[in-house]
């Protein structure tokens, strides 16, 4: 999913999920994505950095596998850019 040490550091500081760690060369993070069977429409992913669960702070894993519901994978700052105009409010420079 992310395999460059420019992109996967970036990501990991932006979910809050970095240890201080420079990615190896050819590490990557996996996403995986699951389906819940119980509750149609909602789908639950999990990160893996070097085969192991990232712990990201704005999830609260399910169950023995960590998964965490999608809606909560983005930390709050990052998930309101998701907005446009509040976005384009963010990166726009001043008037």
């Amino acid at each position: 999913w992310a395999t460059h040490d420019t992109v996967i550091t970036p990501m990991l500081v932006a979910l809050g999920a970095w240890d201080g760690t420079w990615p190896h060369y050819t590490e990557a993070i996996v996403l995986e994505l699951y389906r819940s069977r119980e509750k149609p429409g909602t789908a639950y992913v999990r990160l893996l950095r070097r085969g192991r669960s990232l712990e990201v702070p704005s999830c609260q894993p399910v169950g023995p596998l960590g998964l965490c519901d999608l809606e909560r994978l983005l930390p709050p700052a990052v998930s309101k850019q998701r907005d446009p105009q509040l976005r384009l409010q963010l990166c726009s420079p001043p008037p």
